[in-house]
């Protein structure tokens, strides 16, 4: 069996209540520039990061989290 078959198969066993495959989507967009994966990437575990460091310093009194950031010059 082909992988293309054996992902159709497993799509038909998600219920319709979960996600309807047959309604319309918009097509995904290609990043214009290589690193724009980069940025988005970046940015969304940038903020994932400061939001765990935060819970992390406001819950645990005796721990303290702090960042860094690899600069080259």
């Amino acid at each position: 069996m082909q992988y293309k078959e054996q992902i159709r198969k497993l799509i038909q066993k998600i219920p319709v209540s979960l996600i309807d495959f047959s309604l319309p989507r918009d097509m995904v967009q290609i990043p214009t520039q290589a690193s724009s994966n980069f940025i988005t990437n970046r940015e969304q575990g940038d903020g994932a990061e400061n939001l765990i460091t935060q819970a992390i310093n406001k819950t645990l009194q005796n721990y303290t989290v702090s960042c860094y950031e690899l600069v080259v010059f």
